[in-house]
């Protein structure tokens, strides 16, 4: 508190100024507030899950145009902060998203909506063939109707497959996709559905396959593809991680 030296002097802090008995003024120091460690720490750690999810996101985001789900993202950051969490080797604040550890983005929904359809995806076996540098992903035998479900005037529908190579260190991913044809819905039995996709050899990344579904109602052989969110389908089915 200033204090009222005479008609004109002043000592003291008033109004943002420090008055000194010499007469000189100046103005208040300001000092920048402290951020605790464990903020800093924390910063540190959901900015690296924004950047790995964002690198993931991006790359998949032109394959997933028809599933609208505004909240797929922040899944996706989610998981990478489960990953990052589960980083037992270095300390809080300087934990990685270490590549062994990606396997926690298995069974990823990129579209909440459609948990139907995605309980059909997760019965695709994924497989790396020997000596091939392929990436296969096989069906059973089934019959769509009994397992699909499918928008009221649906007709056919296609499979998509995704690979992504990630590399976290480069900030860069390899993407590589296949379609099938499009599928009766009203096939009695389809007896064999297999997608392969390549992949680098010998790839020191790890590789996250997602699959999806869309759905068609084809009308004098032009296909009309549905943007019913609560049917069109995107999942992470596996994550494999270099030995």
């Amino acid at each position: 508190m200033g204090k009222y030296l005479g008609p004109v002097k002043y000592k003291g802090k008033i109004g943002g100024l420090v008055h000194r008995a010499s007469g000189i003024v100046s103005k208040v120091p300001v000092f920048p507030p402290t951020t605790s460690p464990v903020t800093l720490a924390n910063n540190n750690e959901f900015s690296l899950a924004n950047k790995a999810a964002k690198l993931l996101y991006n790359n998949l985001r032109p394959y997933i145009v028809d599933v609208k789900d505004p909240s797929a993202y922040n899944r996706v950051v989610s998981s990478m902060r489960t990953i990052i969490n589960n980083d037992v080797t270095n300390p809080a604040g300087k934990r990685q998203i270490l590549n062994q550890e990606l396997i926690h983005l298995k069974g990823l929904h990129l579209n909440i909506n459609s948990v139907s359809n995605a309980a059909f995806l997760t019965t695709a076996k994924v497989s790396i063939k020997p000596h091939t540098s392929i990436v296969s992903i096989d069906f059973n035998p089934y019959i769509p109707s009994e397992i699909i479900p499918s928008p009221k005037t649906a007709t056919h529908y296609k499979l998509i497959a995704l690979t992504a190579e990630i590399d976290l260190n480069k900030d860069d991913t390899i993407i590589k996709n296949i379609e099938s044809p499009h599928i009766s819905l009203a096939t009695k039995t389809i007896q064999i559905t297999q997608l392969e996709l390549p992949i680098t050899p010998n790839t020191p990344n790890p590789i996250i396959t997602t699959l999806g579904i869309k759905f068609y109602q084809i009308i004098n052989n032009t296909p009309y593809p549905f943007q019913n969110t609560n049917y069109n389908s995107f999942q992470i089915i596996d994550v494999k991680t270099p030995q």
